[in-house]
Order: C-alpha cells, then structure tokens, then sequence
C-alpha cells in the first residue's frame, strides 16, 4: 500500500483506496481513468456540507436554542469560542445579584453572541 502524491488516495495492489475518517470506497484497476473516478469521488464527498467532521461546518443557531442552567451558586450558559471553537462556558455567581437578573443578563450575553455566530455563519 503506498500513499499516492493526492490526499486520501491511496494505491492499493489492483485497486485504488480513498479514505476519508471513517468512510472509504474502492475503486477496481490501476489505470489514469480509474485515479480521475477516484479523484473525482473524492471531491465530491468534500463538497457535501454535512461530510466534514463536527466542528469543521459552521451551521446557524436559532435564538430560542439559548439555555441558561442553574448550578447551586451559580447559573451559567455554554458556547464556543471564536477563535478554536473549543467549549467555554459563562457564569454568573448568584453573590453579585439575583437569579432572574442574572437569567436575564445572561440570555442577553448568549444572543449578542448568537448574532455573531451566524453573521460568520452566512459569510462561510
């Protein structure tokens, strides 16, 4: 099995192999015409926009998706950031005030965050 010179294709003994994550197909023969198929398969999966691996799509958030939890003494809302996309969660100690400012504050913070979100999301 050798890595061929295009990304996820590889050559097989009598075949050509494409391997994306979990998903692969295989194409019988060795031929110019078979790599092109293979090639071409290929950049078609990538076009498909629910193929790419979670967190790679940006897709929209609706504004009534926004939830705040309650954790004892503190309540809390949970996002991405915009930088790694990795989990980050905002909270707010009950100590600085009470549970239905806090609610609101928080709501307020998660849909101006929301609105970012999905501006980024409809310029990709």
């Amino acid at each position: 099995m050798d890595k061929d010179k295009f990304t996820n294709i590889y050559r097989l003994p009598g075949s050509i192999q494409i391997r994306i994550g979990k998903w692969q197909k295989t194409f019988r023969g060795t031929s110019d015409l078979v790599l092109h198929q293979a090639l071409m398969e290929r950049n078609n999966q990538f076009k498909k926009p629910d193929f790419l691996p979670k967190g790679w799509c940006v897709t929209p958030i609706d504004e009534k998706d926004i939830t705040v939890t309650h954790h004892g003494k503190y309540i809390q809302t949970v996002m991405r950031t915009m930088l790694d996309r990795k989990v980050s969660y905002k909270r707010l100690f009950l100590s600085r005030m009470s549970a239905e400012e806090g609610e609101k504050v928080l709501h307020n913070y998660k849909l101006e965050w929301v609105r970012k979100h999905n501006q980024i999301c409809l310029l990709y």
